[in-house]
C-alpha cells in the first residue's frame, strides 16, 4: 500500500475537486448558464494545475519509469470516477446528455490531465531538478572528485 498511497491521494483529490465544482455549479448557479460554464472552466484548470503539481512532485522524487505509470493510473481512475460516479451522486444518468457529451468529458479530462502532467515534467527537466538530471549531476561530481590515474608507459 505504501507505493500506491500517493496515487490514491491524487485520485481522491481529483475526484473531490470535480465533485465540489459540479455541486457548486449545480446548486449555487442553477439559474445562470454562463456561471455554470465558468465553474466548468475552473474545474478543467484545476485538473491541469493539480496534475502539473503532481508531475513535478513525482519527477523530482522518482525515475520516469515509476512516475509515468503512477500518474497515468491516478488520472485514469479519477476520470472514470468523475465521469461515472459524480453524475450518479447528483441523481442523474452519466449518459443522460448523450454519448457524445460523455466521451467529450473523458477526452477533456484526460487531455487536460496529461497536458498538465507534461507541462510539470517539462518544467522540472528545464530546471534540472528531475530524478535523472540529479543522478547525472551526482555522477559527474563523483567522477570529477576521483584522483587522476597514472598510466605507466
Amino acid at each position: 500500500m505504501g507505493r500506491y498511497k500517493p496515487v490514491a491521494v491524487l485520485t481522491g483529490l481529483l475526484f473531490v475537486v470535480d465533485l465540489v465544482c459540479s455541486l457548486f455549479a449545480r446548486d449555487v448557479f442553477k439559474h445562470s448558464d454562463s456561471a455554470q460554464s465558468i465553474a466548468g472552466l475552473v474545474l478543467w484548470v484545476l485538473i491541469a494545475v493539480i496534475m502539473c503539481a503532481a508531475a513535478i512532485w513525482w519527477s523530482v522524487r522518482f525515475p520516469m519509469a515509476r512516475a509515468v505509470p503512477d500518474l497515468l493510473l491516478a488520472l485514469a481512475v479519477s476520470c472514470v470516477l468523475s465521469v461515472l460516479v459524480v453524475p450518479l451522486l447528483h441523481g442523474s444518468n452519466p449518459f443522460g446528455s448523450g454519448a457524445g457529451f460523455f466521451f467529450f468529458e473523458i477526452w477533456i479530462f484526460l487531455g487536460l490531465g496529461l497536458g498538465g502532467a507534461l507541462l510539470g515534467w517539462l518544467l522540472t527537466v528545464a530546471a534540472g531538478k528531475d530524478y535523472r538530471s540529479k543522478a547525472l549531476a551526482n555522477y559527474t561530481r563523483t567522477v570529477a572528485a576521483r584522483p587522476r590515474r597514472v598510466v605507466k608507459r
